[in-house]
């Protein structure tokens, strides 16, 4: 299985993640996140603690099956973050 990690930062105006419908938003967010770890889809998953942004790691077959992932999670279904995605080896890979 391949891994991809995924890097997610606020879009250039962020909307407060922490009021109103961002908030509910945040918590479809993380119920996704917590039901694909339980699928085996993702290994690894995080924000940074001045919430400036995440990293997701992704194993999947492809690029391809990673980026629909990504495109179910409600942050982007709800186009609140920009996302990048890229091949990714652990250290006992390389």
């Amino acid at each position: 299985m391949a891994k991809f990690i995924e890097f997610a930062t606020p879009r250039r105006n962020p909307v407060d993640l922490s009021s109103g419908s961002a908030k509910k938003i945040v918590k479809e967010h993380v119920d996704f996140l917590k039901l694909q770890a339980k699928k085996g889809k993702i290994s690894y998953a995080g924000s940074t603690s001045d919430n400036v942004g995440g990293l997701i790691v992704y194993e999947t077959e492809t690029k391809k099956e990673a980026r629909k992932l990504i495109n179910q999670d409600p942050l982007t279904v709800n186009n609140l973050m920009d996302i990048s995605v890229h091949p990714f080896k652990t250290l006992d890979e390389i």
